[in-house]
């Protein structure tokens, strides 16, 4: 299992691994490994965010709600570049997804 610094979905996934490795249960590892393998799924297809692609004043995110929000506008930025409409259902699902969880964690 790889973990790639920066934003994208190679990193995402190798955060998911990382934690499935010391998730509690087999229960949630599964679930962790499911999630980083869509993020895998989704490299797969955009290995690269697109050019110009910019946090919009997110830094380095620091605490789980900049991750979150980070994460959030990774997705929608990644969704307007998509031209499947199930591809982009999905990235904006997640988009929102992430904002739930940022609403819920700001540490």
């Amino acid at each position: 299992m790889t973990v790639i610094s920066g934003p994208g979905f190679a990193s995402s996934a190798g955060y998911f691994e990382q934690r499935a490795l010391r998730a509690r249960d087999e229960s949630e590892r599964q679930r962790l490994l499911e999630v980083a393998e869509f993020y895998r799924s989704l490299a797969r297809i955009a290995p690269a965010l697109p050019s110009g692609f910019k946090l919009n004043g997110y830094g380095p995110a620091n605490t789980r709600l900049q991750r979150w929000q980070a994460r959030a506008e990774e997705c929608r930025v990644l969704a307007d570049h998509f031209k499947d409409p199930h591809c982009r259902e999905q990235l904006v699902r997640l988009a929102e997804t992430y904002d739930e969880l940022a609403l819920g964690r700001d540490s």
